[in-house]
């Protein structure tokens, strides 16, 4: 459920708008769906002669401890896990290789698909950041980056910080305000120490910081606003017994400009 001022306010009607990327007479892979989702694509699909290959019915994947299986047909490959972080990283992992075999004219070599899978980068995903403001942390922190910003992004945040149970998590929060940051916030409200909430820098449509505060405290996370994310990392820190992890999410406006300051700081550090 994301841009439904554009796309429509119902599972269906944003799978039928995401089906118009499909062409007539032109395979297309498709990755796990909910029900009602795969109904109105295989309809589009019919509709259009396009071949669909299905998860679930044309391929499937399984995680192991070594990365996860792909079933695609009567073929299966062990393949490594995706560099990027988060399981559902491997269902995107999963899909393109899926894509990748299927281009029969390309012929992709499979030694080839494994580096791709252990090597890509995406910025604003699950990023550890190391540059200017990494470097403001002690030692013994780090610094996360995320861009996602609909309740779905949230949920694959909150199964990889999950896993991070060894240190507390604190998020430096950013929102627009044509969101929910309240439902955005719920599935990781368990997971999260403190949260410093900051309106987006140079964005009107972002909420105000005091508003994104509100919205962590209904959420059942403590909050409170800050300035910008340079002061909000420096307040966590501060306030701080012990080292943790700082996640910085919210939105890709944010993301944006988090990762304009990592490449290019103002000489006196601040915003």
């Amino acid at each position: 459920m994301d841009h439904m001022s554009w796309l429509g306010d119902s599972i269906e009607k944003i799978a039928f708008e995401k089906a118009g990327i499909l062409k007539p007479g032109v395979r297309a892979i498709i990755g796990p769906q909910e029900e009602s989702a795969h109904s109105v694509i295989a309809a589009r699909g019919r509709e259009l002669a396009s071949p669909l290959v299905t998860h679930g019915n044309d391929w499937t994947f399984s995680k192991n401890s070594e990365g996860f299986v792909l079933e695609d047909g009567k073929n299966s490959q062990d393949l490594p896990p995706p560099s990027l972080a988060g399981d559902h990283q491997i269902i995107n992992a999963a899909t393109a290789v899926v894509a990748a075999c299927r281009l029969n004219e390309l012929n992709i070599p499979i030694d080839a698909i494994r580096k791709g899978i252990q090597t890509a980068f995406w910025p604003g995903r699950l990023q550890k950041l190391k540059g200017a403001l990494a470097n403001r942390l002690p030692d013994g922190w780090s610094l996360w980056l995320d861009g996602g910003h609909n309740v779905a992004a949230a949920e694959g945040l909150a199964a990889a910080s999950a896993k991070w149970d060894d240190q507390p998590l604190h998020l430096v929060f950013g929102f627009l305000n044509n969101r929910d940051p309240t439902a955005f916030l719920t599935p990781l409200a368990k997971q999260v120490s403190t949260l410093q909430a900051i309106q987006i820098p140079d964005e009107e449509a972002s909420l105000t910081a005091e508003d994104a505060a509100r919205a962590a405290l209904e959420a059942g996370v403590p909050a409170q606003a800050a300035k910008n994310f340079v002061e909000a990392i420096d307040l966590i820190v501060s306030d701080s017994a012990t080292p943790g992890r700082i996640l910085i999410c919210g939105s890709l406006y944010l993301a944006g400009a988090v990762l304009a300051y990592e490449e290019a700081p103002p000489e006196d550090g601040a915003l």
